[in-house]
């Protein structure tokens, strides 16, 4: 369910405030995504499979990952997440990882914890935006 308020978030912002904020969010997401692909350990996506499977507290981060890979990651290892005909449009990698990300980010648990440590740009960002709709001061 908070997965879909993500999606609802998304989709509910202002097209100007949409505009600004989901393209901080993506520019954090490339970033995270160039450091992932860089590192030799996670290029992989294995070492995410090992951490994440069967932990269902972390379907979220692993969609995550299902997602940066194009749905790659969940077609290769039998995670969670959509798979590769789900991500054929890329602008869906964005909505999912925002849906995943606000999921974590509502529950503040270990979900939360992993995406600051593993995508500490998105995290960063996520905070900076959802800071602006509490606010009712995002721009």
């Amino acid at each position: 369910m908070r997965h879909e308020y993500g999606h609802f978030i998304d989709f509910e912002l202002p097209s100007e405030t949409k505009q600004f904020s989901m393209g901080k969010f993506k520019k954090a997401y490339f970033s995270d995504l160039d450091v992932m692909i860089a590192n030799r350990e996670t290029k992989n996506m294995k070492w995410y499979a090992d951490r994440y499977k069967g932990v269902p507290e972390m379907q979220g981060v692993s969609d995550i990952v299902d997602a940066m890979s194009g749905g790659l990651f969940r077609d290769r290892h039998r995670m969670w997440g959509h798979g590769q005909t789900y991500y054929r449009r890329e602008s869906m990698r964005m909505t999912e990882t925002f849906a995943n990300t606000f999921e974590a980010w509502s529950v503040q648990g270990e979900a939360w914890a992993e995406i600051q440590t593993q995508f500490p740009n998105i995290a960063s960002t996520f905070d900076e935006i959802m800071e602006g709709i509490l606010n009712e001061n995002i721009s």
